[in-house]
């Protein structure tokens, strides 16, 4: 599930709003209480005092002595956690210890804020007890020089329930164990790899034998695939896949002259961890699997610049670095299907970026101002491609026109903002020039689709300088170098009819020109768009009331383009061996067809010349009569969204009502329609909405409470073609066999002359994400004669993602078999359709209580404490397919859906000084 206003939540598609929490019991004694700030939350409470935990204790009111002296202030303290949860410690921590440390720090030092002294320094760290730790040192002379250095880490937890039989995990090498037994079903297939046999009650399964006879596995059939489940079994073990990050970061900002300052910047990240990556194995069957894939990458940024501010003149020269670099080059792993096999695949490769960029600001009088930007800036990435010979199975490329890819990218912009003010008028013109300028150099790989055997010989084999020995199932492709220019220009002015009106108009136009260097034909998915956006927006404040309305409408139309596939199949125009008259480019453009061919069943007469040799049986064009294994070509009336002919809406509202001095009530809403008009297939319709209600009232200093309610609703509507390839077949095993089931075809002849427009095929895909979010907070001070405060949070969210298709697909009955099986009985269907089914409801519900104490035992002490408690109760079907014996040829990672209930508590001593 998709929201503006969401963050991760649960398993899935679903998201959690992370806009606030509703308040729950306060406790009684403060004993039961915790708090720090170390304790990162998942969720910010919409009114200050009921942040949990919250941070030190700061009073409200200090005195005018104490608002020119610096302050420093510790906390310390300890907190607990039920039972650790990967997922509820996401991005907190909280995912491995039953206890850790509070611990925050804010130390400052040097002159006063009255004293004419302007050095001071700040020490400042938080999350200390937690793997999301920080901390800031800035020291300086103010108009002189600041200096800072800063550390922080972020962690990003993905799965801890996930399981493989690999060994070596983080590392680049995974083995099998020596135990390895290839799972395979006996009863249907005596070698291929076969994940059902890990489950008892799959691998019992009866099959249909050659003579029709469904039969069931034999004891000794059965007793090896015991041995099978007993060796691989155990070998499936935990890896918590997750990512830690860590950052440091030095600044320096030098001011030689008052008008003169210099900015020096460098940091330094390091990622380190697992994360899951698809891997084809077997090259006979392309059996997959979800590997652990180590991350190990650091990133250099440096950044300088010098600032020059005059009366009216501000001038900037800047320069940016960033210069990345992968630990790790290469991943290699074993073919659970074939033992002593291996497969490879190259990681991330180290790149490199700089940019100059020069900035300059006049303003031209009181009310008028010009600002204009320009920047210069280059790629690069040279890694040396990894060395074929690493994998055995033959799963890279065999042929490399140069050792590496030799990337190079040139980036531009030119910029420029009017604004001018004059009466009630305020006037703002802008225009954008962006070039990103691909000059990667072109080149045709060779290489064989997921390490599969070569089939046949290539009509381009040892012709136009490619070598000998080529399959037909051999992939002859070029690199493409997508470059883009954008030019973007628009203008907005507002009209202020008083203090508390106004009305803006605005225009913006934006184009993009797309193509690639070196291409020898477009490339790009659509050539040119353009896009105008018409925008206004209305505000007014009355008395208790205040309102604001938006709206812009966009229209987007570009030329789209079905044939850039071709750019990176080189061979579409060079004429194939064995007949034809003519290059497969020429052929479409000759006949007018896309690759997709003649939209039609079987021809009247068999087809002859380049007809049949391009698009036999009038299919799609032939895949080896221009060098590759795949469909490549895009059915005709499907687009791709992001260069689709659109129009979009958007609007947004919102009401501020101050009922009296002690209720607040504000309402708004949000609307995002996305109309692909002109797509036939693909993405159809995109529509988001969301509208939120919110109430606070302030019974008086000392008692605040607030409720809200969220709903977000998104919507997207997609349709597609699994179309088929036309055939003269006319039956199904043998022949007799030839009744089909379905609303479309009564014969297998009739369907298989039409496999190609089949309107059975066609299929459509409606999804639905809504988000319920309700809470309520509540703050109540002074208390205990003035030193207890008490607040509290809560929330309830429920999320839910449906997914509603149309359309079906056809499945063989399994006793339509050739002979010696006996023919079906007459009348029995050989081929069965079987119409979509909608998915199951992916269910997401959160529950989350949060009530927090402060305790003031002096101006300089107190204690704060906290207790969170928050449960997470998903639903999702998808996770199914990810045990052992539910897939056929996919490893088991054994993951299940991610929920927890968990209680957290902590308590805290602050000290101000």
């Amino acid at each position: 599930m998709k929201s503006r206003n969401a963050c991760g939540f649960g398993a899935g598609s679903m998201r959690v709003l992370g806009r606030a929490s509703i308040a729950a019991g306060l406790l009684v004694a403060l004993s039961t209480f915790a708090a720090a700030q170390t304790v990162p939350q998942n969720t910010t409470g919409r009114n200050p005092g009921t942040q949990v935990p919250p941070g030190i204790y700061i009073p409200d009111e200090p005195t005018a002595a104490e608002q020119t002296r610096l302050h420093s202030r510790t906390q310390i303290g300890a907190a607990g956690i039920s039972a650790p949860s990967f997922k509820f410690g996401e991005y907190n921590g909280l995912n491995k210890f039953h206890a850790f440390a509070i611990g925050n720090f804010d130390y400052r030092g040097g002159a006063s804020y009255d004293s004419t002294d302007a050095w001071q320094w700040r020490f400042r760290g938080s999350s200390l007890g937690l793997e999301t730790r920080n901390g800031i040192l800035d020291f300086g002379k103010q108009g002189k020089f600041q200096v800072r250095f800063a550390y922080n880490e972020l962690l990003a937890n993905t799965s801890d329930s996930y399981q493989t039989p690999f060994l070596g995990v983080g590392s680049d090498t995974l083995s099998l164990p020596s135990t390895w037994v290839v799972p395979i079903l006996p009863q249907k297939n005596a070698t291929a790899l076969n994940y059902f046999a890990l489950n008892p009650v799959t691998a019992a399964g009866s099959v249909y034998n050659s003579k029709g006879v469904l039969t069931a596995p034999t004891q000794a059939q059965l007793n090896a695939m015991a041995a099978i489940r007993a060796a691989d079994l155990p070998a499936f073990r935990n890896v918590d896949l997750s990512l830690t990050r860590k950052r440091g970061e030095t600044q320096l900002l030098f001011n030689p002259t008052a008008s003169i300052d210099i900015p020096v910047s460098y940091s330094r990240e390091h990622k380190n961890g697992l994360r899951t990556i698809g891997g084809v194995n077997d090259q006979n069957t392309q059996d997959s699997a979800l590997l652990p894939y180590r991350v190990n990458w650091d990133t250099d940024q440096t950044s300088a610049a010098v600032n020059v501010k005059l009366h009216k003149l501000f001038l900037s020269f800047a320069y940016y670095g960033s210069f990345f670099h992968n630990n790790t080059e290469h991943m290699l792993w074993a073919d659970p299907a074939v033992i002593g096999l291996t497969s490879a695949l190259a990681e991330e490769p180290s790149s490199q970026f700089h940019q100059f960029t020069a900035t300059g600001s006049y303003k031209l009088s009181r009310d008028a101002k010009l600002v204009v930007v320009g920047s210069i800036g280059r790629g690069t990435q040279n890694q040396a491609f990894i060395n074929p010979s690493l994998s055995n199975e033959g799963a890279l490329p065999f042929g490399l026109p140069r050792p590496s890819l030799q990337g190079l990218v040139y980036t531009g912009l030119g910029a420029g903002k009017f604004t001018l003010k004059h009466g009630k008028w305020e006037l703002v013109a802008d225009a954008r020039f962006d070039e990103r300028d691909n000059q990667t150099p072109l080149g045709i790989f060779l290489f064989q689709d997921d390490a599969s055997p070569k089939t046949g010989k290539s009509p381009f084999s040892g012709l136009y300088g490619l070598p000998t020995g080529l399959g037909t199932n051999t992939n002859i492709y070029n690199n493409r170098s997508l470059s883009k220019l954008s030019y973007k220009a628009g203008g907005e002015a507002e009209y202020s009819f008083s203090k508390s009106e106004h009305l803006m108009l605005g225009y913006g136009w934006d184009r993009a020109d797309r193509h690639c260097s070196y291409s020898w034909i477009t490339c790009a998915d659509a050539k040119e768009t353009n896009e105008n956006t018409f925008r206004t927006e209305w505000r007014k404040s009355k008395g208790a009331l205040t309102a604001r309305v938006e709206y812009a409408f966009s229209e987007r139309r570009g030329d789209y383009n079905e044939n850039a596939f071709l750019a990176e199949t080189p061979m579409a125009n060079q004429v194939p061996a064995g007949g034809a008259s003519q290059s497969a480019y020429s052929y479409l453009k000759s006949t007018g067809l896309t690759g997709f061919g003649p939209v039609a069943g079987l021809p009247s007469a068999p087809l002859t010349g380049d007809a049949a040799i391009f698009t036999p049986n009038n299919n799609t064009l032939a895949q080896a009569q221009y060098g590759t294994r795949n469909i490549l070509n895009e059915i005709p009336g499907f687009k791709r969204y992001y260069v689709a002919d659109r129009n979009r809406n958007d609007a947004r509202t919102q009401l501020l009502w101050l009922a009296k001095d002690k209720v607040a009530i504000e309402g708004s809403g949000e609307l995002s329609d996305d109309d692909y008009l002109n797509t036939k297939l693909g993405l159809k319709r995109r529509t988001w909405w969301a509208a939120t209600m919110d109430v606070s009232y302030t019974a008086s200093e000392d008692l605040v409470a607030d409720v809200f309610y969220t709903y977000d609703n998104q919507r997207l509507y997609a349709t597609g073609d699994a179309f088929g390839s036309n055939s003269t077949a006319k039956f199904q095993g043998q022949a007799g066999d030839t009744v089909l089931g379905g609303p479309c075809f009564s014969t297998v002849a009739a369907r298989n002359a039409s496999a190609k427009i089949d309107p059975c095929l066609n299929w459509t895909h409606n999804d639905r994400d809504k988000i319920d979010t309700a809470g309520l907070t509540l703050r109540r001070k002074n208390l205990a004669g003035g030193k207890l405060e008490l607040a509290g949070e809560a929330v309830y969210t429920r999320g839910r993602t449906e997914n509603a298709v149309v359309g079906g697909s056809y499945v063989n009955n399994p006793l339509a078999l050739a002979a010696p099986a006996p023919k079906l009985p007459a009348g029995t269907q050989a081929i069965f359709f079987i119409p979509a089914q909608n998915y199951p409801v992916i269910r997401n519900d959160e529950v989350m209580v949060k009530p927090s104490a402060t305790y003031v035992i002096s101006k300089a002490a107190s204690l704060q404490g906290f207790y969170w408690f928050q449960r997470l109760s998903p639903t999702d079907w998808r996770y199914q397919g990810l045990q052992a014996g539910n897939k056929l040829n996919f490893t088991p990672t054994n993951e299940t859906v991610p929920n927890y209930d968990v209680h957290v508590g902590g308590l805290a001593f602050n000290w101000a000084f």
